[in-house]
């Protein structure tokens, strides 16, 4: 018989830190985060409304987001609602528990409408 090597998974991502979120647009945001990972782990992005606080994957690009990025745009946010923001490290030895809400993101104002009568 031959020798084999061994190979183990790596450990399991760490929570991130420093979760936040800005405003770009009535339905869009960045989101952002402190890499706990050494760059070796995706994000995934979650939002809520402050309204329901039922978490939801942010919707845009790419989430999870790729390895050791720290910064994510948040699309398809509904106009006037303040969010809730949580993010998780992800990788092939486990995913972290998402880090405590630490930030808000308030919408803007929807447009203004106006009637012709």
């Amino acid at each position: 018989f031959g020798s084999f090597a061994s190979k183990t998974a790596p450990g399991a991502a760490s929570v991130p830190t420093d979760v936040a979120g800005t405003a770009t647009s009535d339905t869009t945001a960045t989101l952002t985060l402190t890499d706990t990972n050494a760059g070796g782990a995706s994000y995934r992005w979650q939002l809520a409304p402050v309204s329901t606080g039922i978490f939801v994957d942010a919707g845009g690009a790419t989430n999870p987001s790729s390895a050791g990025v720290t910064s994510f745009a948040a699309t398809g946010l509904t106009a006037a609602t303040e969010y809730e923001v949580q993010a998780r490290g992800e990788s092939g030895g486990g995913n972290s528990a998402y880090a405590a809400v630490q930030a808000k993101v308030a919408q803007g104002a929807p447009p203004a409408t106006t009637e012709t009568k």
